[in-house]
């Protein structure tokens, strides 16, 4: 099977997918290749249903979250419908379709939590590093870019200039998924920290990294672990009891923008989303605002004037 999941990774290079896609793919079929040994399957044409579910009835059992089961089935799917188009053809029903439950709806951090999270940053011993890690998480808190994003950015990547008013603002050219790019705005506090960072990045980049923004203590681009380490950190060092990720960030972003008025066409570009019903994940019932909209529009209340 190994064979066919390197086949399947090179097709999914030449078609352009993401670095972080084809590791995120990689490691999710070889887990899979993992477990099928264990009960004696070698070849992808001994896999069958039963294979499959026994999978995902483990994987439930060493409690792994609901999402991270949905995207190794979606990377199972798209594994099989590839093989089976280049002749095995009878795999292409073995995996089962699991949906993402849009009910379960994850904690949003507000933004006292977040300046919670900025304090943890400046209290580290180390100058650097609590600067770059108050530019990183005023980064993704305010444009509300993906992970992978944030990471792939170099610094030629960021417009940083003063108003008239003294006040640092900016933006910066981000490579979303599909390669495709978009421009993101800076709040004045996310451009000014990244302005304060930038300095002290320079001693610290290797020869190989110059350009890259985000670095580690190694003076390598930062990583995915890397960064996700730093907001759950921090978070608990703020005494911050939900689980936080980067992408909490996101969806911190996208809630405040739409309980601000943006729109949801709006939204979704500024996110770099590619269908509309992409960005309804980020559409939350908010019990307070409903309470407001309804007292302002309530159909039946006294008419004015009268």
């Amino acid at each position: 099977m190994e064979r066919e999941i390197e086949l399947f990774l090179r097709h999914l290079r030449g078609q352009g997918r993401s670095h972080t896609t084809v590791t995120a793919y990689q490691s999710d079929l070889r887990q899979f290749r993992a477990h099928c040994q264990t009960m004696g399957v070698e070849h992808l044409r001994q896999i069958n249903y039963d294979h499959v579910s026994d999978w995902f009835a483990t994987l439930r059992d060493n409690n792994r979250t609901p999402n991270t089961i949905v995207r190794k089935n979606a990377a199972l799917r798209t594994f099989f419908a590839w093989a089976a188009s280049r002749g095995v053809a009878f795999v292409a029903g073995a995996a089962p379709v699991i949906r993402r439950d849009r009910h379960q709806i994850p904690y949003v951090p507000t933004p006292a939590d977040i300046e919670a999270i900025l304090d943890a940053c400046d209290q580290q011993r180390y100058r650097l590093m609590a600067l770059r890690d108050r530019a990183l998480i005023l980064f993704l808190w305010s444009t509300g870019c993906r992970r992978a994003e944030a990471l792939a950015l170099n610094v030629q990547d960021l417009q940083l200039e003063a108003g008239a008013d003294g006040q640092v603002r900016g933006s910066a050219r981000v490579r979303g998924k599909g390669r495709k790019q978009r421009i993101v705005f800076l709040g004045e506090r996310a451009a000014a920290a990244l302005q304060a960072y930038i300095p002290y990045r320079l001693p610290y980049a290797g020869q190989d990294n110059a350009d890259a923004l985000f670095l580690s203590r190694q003076g390598t681009r930062m990583d995915h672990k890397n960064a996700s380490s730093i907001v759950s950190q921090h978070a608990r060092r703020a005494g911050i009891q939900h689980r936080l990720t980067c992408h909490s960030l996101r969806h911190a972003f996208a809630t405040q923008m739409l309980r601000g008025g943006a729109d949801l066409h709006t939204l979704s570009r500024m996110l770099g989303h590619q269908s509309l019903s992409t960005t309804d994940v980020y559409l939350h019932y908010d019990p307070d605002r409903a309470r407001q909209i309804h007292a302002a529009l309530d159909p039946s209340r006294a008419p004015q004037g009268r």
